[in-house]
């Protein structure tokens, strides 16, 4: 059988060198990291019974993002900062509408 990423489930597989996946080895994420989470913060929408509220653009998105494999378990690591502009408009009445910046310093 031809393990997949679907069958491997929580199981750490490590480099032909670390046998049993024993040893500490990480794998750095920084970039699909990066490009994963803007996609996300991106899809951000929401709705109350009055208002409509979407993320429309993520900007200086910083941080680092790695997979730790020891003892044959992964060990997901990212923490990033950066900001995010969103906006918003009433349902009812479309001359109410505001828009904003928010700045977050940690995600972890």
């Amino acid at each position: 059988m031809v393990e997949t990423k679907q069958n491997i489930g929580d199981k750490g597989v490590g480099s032909s060198w670390n046998a049993n996946n024993w040893h500490w080895e990480e794998r750095n994420f920084n970039a699909f990291g990066k490009e994963y989470l803007t996609k996300e913060l991106a899809k951000i929408e929401s709705a109350t019974n009055d208002a409509f509220i979407e993320v429309y653009e993520v900007k200086e998105l910083k941080g680092t993002a790695s997979v730790t494999i020891r003892k044959a378990k992964q060990i997901f690591m990212f923490e990033f900062e950066g900001e995010v502009y969103w906006k918003a408009k009433h349902l009812t009445d479309e001359r109410q509408e505001c828009s904003g910046k928010l700045k977050f310093f940690e995600l972890n």
